[in-house]
């Protein structure tokens, strides 16, 4: 599928872009790859040569989720990997490490969409 992962070879028909599956393995960990940070769907849209809202509407229909959220995600699982890898770094380190504004950030991203605080998180990952 589109954006999902680079080594998906298979050629999506999507209109005006054409056989949009083959360019877009190649450029797919733009937002949320390999590399360290997520980039902005801008970077994606500017490597495609298309506009970000058909960035926007694309995966939202071939992945159903929407650049934004893929984004959100990715950074979120990143700063978790990171805590369960170093377990005695600052949250506000941490946050900001990984493109978060502070710690409240952090943990209000946490809340929402793991549905923990990174305490209890910390609790439930990292055995002593």
């Amino acid at each position: 599928m589109i954006l999902v992962e680079s080594h998906h070879k298979k050629s999506l028909n999507v209109g005006p872009m054409g056989k949009a599956g083959d360019c877009c393995t190649e450029r797919c960990h733009i937002i949320c790859g390999a590399s360290e940070r997520c980039s902005p769907v801008q970077d994606l849209a500017g490597a495609l040569g298309i506009s970000t809202r058909t960035v926007n509407r694309l995966t939202t229909k071939y992945v159903g989720l929407s650049p934004y959220t893929m984004i959100r995600r990715r950074r979120l699982q990143e700063a978790t990997e990171w805590i369960r890898g170093n377990a005695d770094e600052a949250l506000a380190d941490v946050a900001v490490r990984h493109g978060f504004v502070d710690q409240a950030h952090l943990s209000r991203e946490a809340r929402t969409l793991l549905g923990l605080t990174l305490t209890d998180y910390r609790v439930r990952t990292i055995r002593p």
